[in-house]
């Protein structure tokens, strides 16, 4: 059966959206035309995705603009079904537990070198942490994709008076070549942005006394650059997350702006549309509502902001209140999580 490749996907997604809502039925394939006019089933070509085109069509005729930007996505690429390769280019006391358990007071790879762990160490952790053998693994049991948390100071030099030790691109270099090897899609995210996305330790540093003005936005967007040229020629790269928890403390107004100059960046440093997503964390699902409608407002809807995806992140398993739920409650809250991202 012949596949369609992403691209290809996405230039027809293109051009049904086109002749739906904008009256431009140019581009428009010939053997969809009847499908657009009354809804009848995709040609056999389309079998592949036809529910995700039905959709497409559906959101199109509803005129959402929310739902046809999900639908478009959906249209064109796999869906990620992966692990995420945490603790490996950002330490975090968790999955990088060996390195932190000599110092149990530190949860930072700020504070952990800071402290005293020596580079050597940090060198051989990241030559050591994840292997070939564990993209082999993944990709074994089924899974498609891997997602790559780093630091900024993997991409660049860290800033003067700053502990981190970087660059380290040749170990992210070698994480995509494997994830090729194995015919997984790479997730690249910028887990810890220069100056921090929040004052707490996923991102690098736990810093009380951060405020969103720490944040280099500018230095961000220019990491994101350097990511995007490096990596844009590679098929298998197919998504660069801008961010990873931005403190709730940044203005609505400020986070938004930064996510849309990160993806026009992302787009013009080699990163087209047609096959790479950009993640947009939102983080906490209560802070979804005021980022959509300041998103909605902006008008980014309708600014060709194509493959873009924003993310919430939900724990049950890191104590506090989800540590006291019962088995059943865990069961329920899932359920209600599933339905929020569907």
């Amino acid at each position: 059966m012949h596949t369609m490749t992403s691209v290809a996907r996405y230039n027809v997604a293109a051009a049904v959206r086109a002749a739906l809502l904008d009256g431009d039925a140019s581009q428009l394939p010939d053997d969809l035309v009847t499908t657009v006019a009354d809804g009848s089933p995709p040609p056999s070509r389309y079998s592949s995705w036809s529910s995700q085109l039905t959709s497409l069509i559906a959101a199109c005729r509803r005129g959402d603009p929310v739902q046809v930007a999900r639908a478009m996505t959906l249209c064109h690429q796999e869906p990620w079904r992966g692990i995420n390769l945490g603790g490996w280019l950002l330490l975090e006391r968790g999955p990088s537990y060996p390195l932190f358990e000599p110092y149990p007071r530190v949860s930072s790879e700020w504070a952990l070198l800071k402290k005293g762990l020596s580079v050597e160490a940090l060198e051989q952790h990241r030559g050591q942490h994840f292997t070939e053998r564990d993209f082999r693994e993944i990709r074994e049991c089924g899974f498609n994709a891997v997602r790559i948390p780093f630091g900024y100071w993997v991409v660049r030099q860290p800033q003067a008076g700053e502990p981190y030790v970087g660059p380290a691109l040749e170990v992210l270099d070698q994480a995509v070549e494997w994830a090729g090897q194995y015919q997984l899609q790479v997730l690249l995210d910028l887990h810890g942005n220069p100056g921090g996305e929040s004052g707490d330790h996923p991102c690098g540093r736990a810093n009380p006394r951060w405020t969103w003005r720490n944040w280099r936005f500018e230095e961000s967007l220019e990491v994101l650059a350097e990511v995007a040229q490096r990596y844009g020629g590679y098929e298998h790269v197919t998504g660069l997350q801008v961010c990873n928890e931005p403190s709730e403390k940044v203005p609505v107004d400020t986070l938004v702006n930064f996510y849309t100059r990160a993806i026009a960046t992302i787009r013009s440093n080699g990163m087209p549309a047609s096959r790479v997503a950009v993640v947009l964390p939102i983080y906490r699902e209560h802070r979804a509502p005021e980022i959509r409608e300041a998103w909605v407002a902006g008008g980014h809807v309708h600014s060709g902001h194509d493959n873009v995806a924003f993310d919430l992140h939900f724990y049950h398993s890191l104590g506090g209140y989800a540590g006291n739920l019962a088995h059943a409650r865990h069961c329920a809250a899932t359920r209600k999580h599933g339905r929020v991202l569907a």
